[in-house]
């Protein structure tokens, strides 16, 4: 319902007004709020609760409501008592509020995502917001890229330390060129020196490191990154060898004799096999191998005459790095002819 000039305070805020004393002949009373004694403007005296000497009055007919007073018909006498008048506000079923009043206090419960959806769409399309002095534009259409982030499918890869070495790494979704770094296990951050894309899924990687295991981390230009899981890249160097190359002894036909073979991890433990990979061993005899020494060992047989046996052996150590010496064993048969000694 609209008013021309005052209406009441709040929009269905309901206000008890301060006591009157009637005399008998004053019909009209100001009507002032109970708690500040500021002046109250109902709008309608159906907004108004009065009574008076326990008898609630008829708005309209009793009394009714003039700007900020209240007007009785008739005036109450002096021995009647008003009770207490209660305005109650413009009643209304739906509301506007005016611009800048409805503030955070005012608004309890939880709003559902449709009214929510509606402000957005409404309020803020086309809007901007400050932050941090900079105006950022709000509504309009956005659009998310999805990044695909790289894996790693390598379960190991070797090279040799303290050298410009390459090992190819496996996986998907590398995009050109990613940027590949090498973790040790203190957390030291080694970046590659040179990465080729070979394809989404292949890249071969350049480093120089020192011995030790290194987890491989990359990062795509588009920020999708990956580490491995666990330290796939071994630095390491090939076994060393301790027997010398060359002859390990000679023999006399028929005899038992046995010969040692040595050689070491970059971390000087003893390699994890020996093998034959070229050549062949004198009659009689063949290679053993454990997890410290080769044993070249057993009874010569089947030679006739003086003969030297080259043979070439392979050191293999616990990540798979090998390394081959070139050994001989002589067997003798003494001197030949005239002037013989046996």
């Amino acid at each position: 319902m609209a008013f021309i000039g005052r209406q009441s305070g709040q929009l269905g805020n309901y206000i008890r007004c301060n006591t009157i004393t009637p005399d008998g002949s004053t019909t009209t009373f100001a009507l002032t709020n109970v708690t500040d004694s500021a002046a109250v403007a109902p709008g309608s005296e159906n907004n108004v609760i009065c009574s008076v000497s326990g008898v609630i009055q008829a708005p309209g007919s009793a009394f009714s409501i003039n700007n900020t007073n209240i007007v009785f018909s008739a005036a109450p006498t002096s021995t009647d008592v008003v009770d207490f008048i209660l305005v109650l506000g413009q009643t209304i079923d739906i509301g506007t509020p005016s611009d800048n009043t409805v503030t955070m206090a005012k608004i309890n419960g939880t709003i559902p995502n449709s009214k929510l959806d509606t402000i957005a769409n409404s309020k803020l399309a086309n809007s901007s917001i400050t932050i941090n002095g900079a105006a950022v534009a709000l509504g309009g259409s956005t659009t998310i890229t999805t990044i695909a982030r790289p894996t790693i499918t390598t379960s190991s890869a070797l090279i040799a330390p303290s050298t410009n070495a390459s090992f190819t790494l496996a996986g998907t979704n590398f995009v050109s060129v990613p940027i590949v770094e090498l973790i040790s296990s203190t957390g030291a951050i080694t970046r590659a020196s040179a990465v080729t894309f070979n394809n989404a899924t292949s890249l071969t990687v350049t480093t120089n490191l020192a011995a030790g295991s290194y987890f491989v981390r990359v990062e795509n230009n588009d920020g999708g990154a990956v580490r491995s899981t666990s330290a796939i890249l071994a630095v390491s160097a090939a076994p060393n060898w301790s027997t010398s190359a060359g002859s390990l002894g000679t023999i006399a036909a028929g005899a038992t004799q046995s010969f040692t073979l040595l050689a070491y991890d970059d971390d000087s433990t003893a390699v994890s096999s020996y093998s034959l990979q070229s050549g062949s061993l004198p009659g009689g005899f063949s290679l053993t191998g454990d997890s410290s020494i080769g044993t070249i060992s057993g009874t010569e047989s089947g030679s006739s005459a003086t003969t030297t046996y080259s043979f070439t052996i392979r050191a293999t150590d616990n990540e798979s790095q090998t390394t081959d010496r070139a050994f001989t064993i002589t067997v003798s048969h003494g001197a030949s002819g005239g002037g013989q000694f046996n």
